[in-house]
């Protein structure tokens, strides 16, 4: 309303923003990505800098959080340049976001696809009740307490989630710091998995631990250790 744009300058903004973004993804499953990965000139060092912000959740997630902050902001600016960037932007933030989601989840499903389904359904209906929530709540702010109120509101959420995921993430891979999050998550159902007696069969596995796991990989035999 501001700088006299309607629905479609701003959807084409956020839209660039988003195949940009869609862009940088398909450049990283090609082979040039992995070679850019390997080589040890600046080029190299530049990729896999890129790689570890972008790419590695549980951390980019609070990084991507942390950018919308800085974005909502921008998009609560009078200089029409500044406003127009932090929409490009945080289009691009989005599908960064969604996709280092998605990859977490696979983690954190530990090759179970029954896990995998109840995080992504937990996932989608959080995130679609706060999106219906927050329109009503913010077309009230927009019209009652200023225009730009909503985005300082988003923007305030925002960085409050990236410390609080930075925090959670902290705490649960604690003394995991060094490995990558596969590794360390992997560490840790191996903890889980772990009985008190050396001996053990699926009686001994509770119904949440076996939700994590294949089936097949369960220890059927009682004389065979919980270990394995």
């Amino acid at each position: 309303d501001t700088f006299g744009w309607g629905s479609t300058l701003t959807g084409v903004a956020q839209m660039t923003g988003d195949l940009l973004a869609a862009a940088i993804l398909a450049l990283t499953t090609t082979p040039l990505w992995a070679q850019l990965l390997h080589r040890s000139d600046a080029s190299g060092n530049a990729t896999r800098r890129i790689d570890r912000i972008l790419l590695q959740p549980p951390w980019n997630i609070c990084f991507f959080f942390a950018l919308y902050t800085v974005f909502f902001v921008m998009l609560a600016q009078p200089a029409f340049i500044v406003s127009v960037i932090g929409q490009v932007f945080m289009g691009s933030v989005y599908v960064f976001s969604r996709q280092a989601v998605q990859e977490a989840y696979v983690v954190l499903s530990h090759d179970s696809l029954t896990l995998f389904r109840k995080l992504e359904f937990v996932g989608h209906c959080t995130f679609n009740s706060f999106m219906a929530s927050s329109s009503v709540l913010s077309v009230l702010a927009y019209e009652r307490l200023g225009q730009t109120t909503p985005f300082y509101i988003v923007a305030l959420g925002s960085g409050m989630w990236s410390f609080f995921s930075f925090a959670y993430f902290g705490v649960r891979l604690q003394g995991h710091m060094g490995e990558t999050f596969t590794a360390a998550e992997n560490a840790l159902l191996k903890e889980l998995r772990r009985c008190p007696t050396p001996a053990c069969s699926i009686a001994h596995i509770t119904v949440e631990e076996a939700s994590l796991v294949d089936e097949s990989s369960l220890v059927l035999d009682p004389t065979q250790s919980c270990e394995k």
